[in-house]
């Protein structure tokens, strides 16, 4: 065993200025000696230093010359020392576990005046013990500076080393965290070699102290779970965008097919930087509350569907997507999230961020990993908190808790199962936690956003709705390959071994790369509604030039398609025609202002006021559905070409493309 020992000279004056190190000391005092670890305590007024501590623990002592009885007393329990005669330096007396003081003669270390020119020399201790200096050499010894024997040792010690001649002690303390480490993939944090096991991720580097060294700390989604992180915006966001960017970069350096694919709701930005990866199938923001919704329905949908598969939710600042849900329509998002993180499938992790919403989130009790980041935290912020270990607030340093720490404390470095929540309370309450130091990421990474999400093709890949899509850009899409299509025609509207009812292709939504189409029957009615600027007009054309004036059904004859605009404006002879074209077989998609009392001036062989399907463009209001039976989930301001697809009941945004005409004056309405 390496043995330490601490030299603590004047400590007197140590423990005057910081009271606590006294019972620092004799802590180590009373279990150091068991563990390697020896105390050498220097003063030269030991009145009332020596306590009574001190004297429980302290087992030996050396008195040399004292000025009063008193302070021999205190240190070898006889006031002897102080009869040393002033002639006599390096005079003392020994006292071993309370045995009568023994008189002795300390050894001096001098080299002779530097006037004299005399090199120096190093000999062997036992050597020189073993013979007897004379009264020159001593007088030379007692005039000399014991400073330049010093630093003669330390060269010597210096010249030995470098020639090989003596191996280094071995480290008995760790250095300290360093302020900060870059990491270089997930296999080197500061030159340590990483080794990680499959499937984990280097995060940073971990102080364990009761084995004296530092750890790189690392985290696996698939066997420690869920993490949650605490702290400062900027703190939290950092943290969360080195997560995101390890499990991306590993999933680059992994050559096995076991890839993870990462669904980020970035509600502080931090996750920008990974949103180009071709392994993120989606980045929403909390400007996009539905799409953000709808990717966490269809994410519990996918874990169970994919079980060979693995999924990594990440959410950036809890709060702020919190309270955009409580306040919209989709607040069920909330549970829905909650749901996921306390019943889903071992094949999906989520890492989140947060400050005071999170850590009273209910569903916090089912996070077994906990980082907890204090730069710039006030004591406010922190009042939830568990009691965490003392260090120093620098950015990046954290308390860790749960299965990441829990292999750390029990001397294990590789994966293990998520401990149970009872362990990780138990953790907490007992400021057992290790403190680390997350990687410090290089933003200046690249990725190429058009190969963004195409890992999760075929498994799931959601996008928010272009804010603005042109007839070009559609058509384009169209061109590169076959894309499946939504809502409209269910697989069990044909029978076995017929085709499919003919559609009408309206735009692009679903999952935000989907062509969105509606099944129409010869002889219906397709009403198109909205309120005056909802631009009914410019969906009009757009649908005509995407699907022409007639409907191929693949059997017979293909239907008519007819265009009537501002129905309830039109003419009687014109509703006449078109009530005739219904008659004979074709389909009429008739656009018309609602709500309003117009809809009463239409026939009524059009069957509108019990029509089952339609579209809204633009709606305002999640009332403005009411003809179809329907309330939409919306809150108004929706963007131009914004419309939504009602089929029995269910609904499907979509975006349909902007004519030449809007762009450039604006279609008329």
């Amino acid at each position: 065993m390496t043995h330490l020992i601490i030299v603590v000279d004047e400590f007197r004056v140590l423990v005057d200025q910081f009271p606590d190190a006294m019972a620092e000391l004799m802590r180590i005092a009373a279990v150091g000696r068991s563990l390697g670890i020896h105390l050498v305590l220097a003063t030269q007024r030991p009145q009332g230093a020596v306590n009574a501590d001190i004297r429980a623990n302290v087992t030996s002592s050396i008195c040399l010359r004292v000025q009063s009885a008193f302070d021999s007393t205190d240190v070898i329990g006889t006031g002897v020392a102080e009869n040393i005669s002033v002639g006599t330096p390096g005079r003392a007396f020994f006292s071993r576990a309370g045995s009568p003081p023994e008189e002795f003669q300390s050894a001096t270390l001098r080299l002779p005046p530097k006037a004299e020119e005399v090199v120096p020399t190093v000999e062997l201790t036992t050597e020189r013990l073993t013979g007897e200096l004379s009264a020159d050499v001593l007088k030379d010894f007692l005039e000399s500076d014991a400073t330049a024997v010093a630093n003669l040792l330390i060269q010597s010690w210096r010249d030995a080393a470098s020639c090989g001649l003596s191996p280094s002690a071995p480290a008995v303390v760790a250095p300290e965290l360093p302020a900060e480490g870059e990491l270089l993939g997930n296999t080197s944090v500061n030159g340590e070699a990483g080794g990680n096991a499959a499937g984990e991720v280097r995060l940073g580097t971990v102080d364990v102290p009761q084995e004296q060294c530092l750890r790189p700390l690392r985290w696996n989604p698939g066997t420690h779970s869920h993490i949650a992180l605490f702290g400062t915006p900027s703190e939290t966001a950092n943290a969360m965008a080195l997560l995101a960017w390890q499990l991306l970069s590993a999933n680059s350096e992994s050559t096995s097919l076991g890839t993870r694919l990462l669904y980020l709701l970035d509600g502080d930005g931090s996750l920008k930087i990974s949103s180009a990866s071709e392994f993120a199938g989606a980045y929403i923001t909390p400007e996009d509350l539905r799409p953000a919704a709808h990717l966490v329905q269809r994410l519990a949908e996918t874990v169970r569907s994919h079980p060979d598969r693995s999924f990594v939710l990440g959410i950036s600042d809890w709060g702020r997507w919190a309270t955009a849900f409580r306040s919209s329509p989709w607040h069920d998002a909330e549970d829905a999230v909650a749901e996921l993180i306390r019943f889903g499938k071992e094949n999906l992790a989520v890492m989140i961020s947060g400050a005071r919403e999170l850590i009273t989130a209910p569903f916090l009790a089912s996070i077994p990993n906990r980082i907890y980041l204090t730069h710039g935290s006030s004591s406010e912020s922190t009042m939830l908190w568990p009691r965490l270990p003392h260090f120093t607030p620098v950015p990046g340093r954290a308390a860790i808790a749960g299965p990441i720490d829990t292999q750390l404390a029990s001397g294990q470095h590789q994966s293990l199962q998520s401990a149970p929540r009872q362990s990780l309370s138990r953790q907490e309450d007992s400021g057992a936690m290790h403190v680390a130091q997350l990687g410090r990421l290089d933003l200046a990474v690249t990725a190429n956003p058009t190969m963004a999400g195409s890992r999760a093709e075929g498994v799931l890949r959601v996008r928010p709705l272009a804010r603005s899509l042109s007839m070009a850009q559609l058509q384009d899409f169209m061109k590169c390959g076959p894309h499946r299509s939504t809502g409209q025609i269910p697989e069990t509207s044909a029978a076995p071994g017929r085709n499919r009812p003919p559609s009408l292709l309206v735009g692009l939504g679903g999952d935000g790369e989907q062509l969105v189409r509606i099944a129409v029957t010869a002889g219906t009615v397709l009403p198109v509604v909205g309120l005056p600027g909802s631009g009914k007009s410019c969906f009009l054309q757009a649908m005509e030039i995407l699907n022409g004036h007639e409907l191929a059904s693949g059997e017979g004859e293909p239907a008519q398609i007819v265009y009537l605009d501002d129905a309830t404006a039109a003419p009687d002879p014109v509703l006449d025609r078109a009530t005739r074209a219904l008659a004979s077989g074709a389909v009429l998609v008739a656009a018309f202002p609602y709500p309003g009392p117009g809809l009463s001036t239409l026939p009524l062989e059009w069957g509108l006021r019990a029509a089952q399907q339609g579209i809204v463009l633009a709606p305002q209001r999640p009332a403005d559905a009411d003809l179809f039976g329907v309330r939409l989930d919306t809150m108004g301001a929706e963007p131009p070409g914004r419309g939504v697809l009602l089929n029995r009941g269910s609904r499907v945004w979509f975006q349909f493309p902007l004519t030449e005409a809007y762009q450039t004056e604006r279609c008329p309405i």
